[in-house]
């Protein structure tokens, strides 16, 4: 007997939250955009670098360049799509002070499950409906010492290696998140900087809908004693 594998259709609903907290500016972003002429659908995270109406820009306009792009062409080109509109935008801000953010996007590929690229310290996660599985790697001066057997000092946690405008092909972080169901979750450090991985999980569990998740885990990031703004996108995967 041949049977015929017909692919089943996949279902993405998404919800964001993003807060302020005692910041003076909300310098974080999101972004989710689907492309016109292919259908395609992508996300992004922006946190721009920095406490000011400049760095929210800069934010803003990552992510919004980032989500156009995936959504277009996939998430590899992305980071570079972002750092285009950022250099477009302030071109003479050479030392990246006024105009530059940590970015992460993420958009699904054949075959099922996401691309994620990264430039920075925002963060991609897979939750399955059993596990929480972290997707990217913190391109900072802590994870830096780690990856070398040293310990780093706190403040080395908040000091990234790597950003929208520092970015080239080889500094961009690729990864792949799993196919299945299950919820994809972008956050800035805000959030993850706040919440250990077993926080994460337990919320993502509890929650309701996308909109309910990304406000429940900004919402405890606060609570927990957040001084940063603080971002999540929940893109649950049926």
């Amino acid at each position: 007997m041949l049977v015929e594998q017909v692919p089943r259709p996949v279902r993405l609903t998404s919800g964001t939250c993003s807060e302020r907290g005692p910041r003076g500016h909300n310098a974080d972003a999101a972004a989710t955009c689907r492309d016109p002429s292919s259908g395609g659908l992508a996300f992004a995270v922006a946190d721009g670098i920095g406490d000011s109406e400049g760095a929210g820009r800069a934010a803003r306009l990552a992510a919004g360049a980032a989500a156009r792009e995936a959504a277009r062409l996939g998430a590899g080109r992305a980071v570079a799509a972002a750092r285009a509109v950022l250099e477009a935008w302030l071109p003479d801000d050479e030392r990246h002070l006024a105009g530059d953010a940590v970015l992460v996007t993420a958009a699904p590929r054949l075959g099922g499950g996401f691309t994620v690229a990264w430039a920075g310290d925002a963060r991609a996660y897979f939750w399955d409906g059993t596990a929480l599985t972290r997707l990217t790697t913190d391109q900072t001066v802590a994870e830096h010492f780690r990856a070398r057997g040293r310990t780093p000092t706190p403040r080395m946690e908040h000091v990234v290696t790597n950003s929208v405008r520092m970015s080239d092909p080889s500094s961009i972080g690729l990864a792949h998140a799993p196919r299945g169901a299950g919820r994809l979750v972008l956050t800035t450090d805000g959030v993850h900087g706040r919440l250990a991985h077993e926080d994460l999980r337990l919320v993502l569990a509890g929650a309701g809908d996308p909109a309910a998740a990304s406000a429940l885990l900004v919402g405890a990031a606060l609570r927990a004693g957040g001084t940063d703004n603080a971002t999540a996108l929940v893109v649950d995967v049926t």
